[in-house]
């Protein structure tokens, strides 16, 4: 578990150490928040450990304008929440002259909260992107044989049991993942577990099982 403390309004010092721990933060703060996040910026330097900085997946990052969404479907509000987490050095200098290193707790968290979106409309939810902890359960109702449409079916009334019939839980995409991502996911078990449809891979794949077959 993460020690995140408040030092000043938007800016927290936190127990991250490396890379991994600034994902795992980013992946619980977004399932706290209901929000989701796209990595920006990534950097490494000999003045820190490393440096990440997010943006709120409304932002326009990669996305094309509002003027060009012309299907509407495009996630871009121009959001510009972001989040800017740096890992300073652990050394002797940076222990002196900074007492919150000394104390463990090297990671600089910066908000910016300037969402332009609501964050809890049943819309907003079905954006966000689902945990790994989802997709392993997913992988697991397709390794028991199941297909897409039963696999959400029994998903969903695990979360209509946890969170209540009429929960907005169901229109959160971090725990009930829309079908065109489950479809996703079907997938690519399928390639790994299954082999490819056609093409060389079948013929390889067949090799494997001891079936030989000739195209």
């Amino acid at each position: 578990m993460f020690q995140v403390n408040e030092v000043e309004p938007n800016v927290f010092r936190a127990n991250l150490l490396n890379e991994n721990d600034i994902n795992s933060y980013i992946q619980l703060h977004s399932i706290q928040t209901k929000t989701s996040w796209c990595i920006f910026s990534s950097k490494q330097s000999t003045r820190y450990v490393c440096r990440k900085v997010f943006v709120c997946h409304h932002s326009a990052f990669q996305k094309k304008n509002i003027k060009e969404n012309v299907k509407g479907k495009s996630k871009n509000t121009n959001c510009l929440a972001k989040i800017d987490i740096t890992i300073k050095l652990t050394t002797k200098d940076t222990c002196k002259k900074d007492p919150y290193v000394k104390d463990g707790l090297p990671a600089i968290i910066t908000f910016t909260n300037a969402h332009n979106h609501t964050l809890t409309s049943g819309e907003a939810l079905s954006f966000l992107r689902p945990t790994d902890d989802i997709r392993c359960m997913f992988n697991g109702y397709f390794t028991s044989g199941l297909g897409i449409s039963e696999s959400i079916k029994i998903h969903e009334e695990k979360v209509e049991l946890k969170y209540g019939i009429n929960s907005t839980e169901l229109a959160n995409a971090h725990v009930n993942p829309k079908y065109r991502t489950v479809r996703y996911w079907y997938d690519e078990w399928k390639k790994i577990h299954l082999g490819p449809q056609n093409g060389d891979g079948v013929f390889q794949v067949s090799i494997w099982n001891n079936t030989f077959i000739y195209y």
